[in-house]
């Protein structure tokens, strides 16, 4: 029996979304080491999430809008805050690439 049909699949992205998914990781990561928390250990167990958890977010690999919203609310931070330091980010990396290009 193909057991691959009762796999859960995982979601292809493309590359816009995976530089989307960077730039979250990277506003996660930079947020981090604003506290008092110098590792993902720390901070995960500050929050009450699992360490290989969050450190999937700060990867940039795998995201749920209700983990970000928990890791936001201990940063006292908004999402529409968060989504504009990720929108700066973003534009940044994009930015590096058009040099690099050019």
């Amino acid at each position: 029996m193909d057991v691959s049909f009762f796999a859960p699949m995982k979601p292809e992205f493309n590359k816009h979304e995976k530089k989307l998914m960077r730039a979250v990781g990277a506003v996660l990561r930079a947020l981090r080491k604003d506290t008092e928390c110098e590792t993902q250990e720390e901070f995960s167990d500050l929050i009450g999430m699992n360490r290989s958890q969050y450190q999937t977010y700060e990867s940039g690999v795998n995201m749920k809008i209700i983990s970000i919203d928990k890791i936001l609310s201990h940063h006292n931070i908004s999402i529409f805050v968060f989504m504009e330091m990720v929108r700066a980010e973003f534009n940044r990396n994009e930015s590096k690439q058009m040099r690099k290009i050019n």
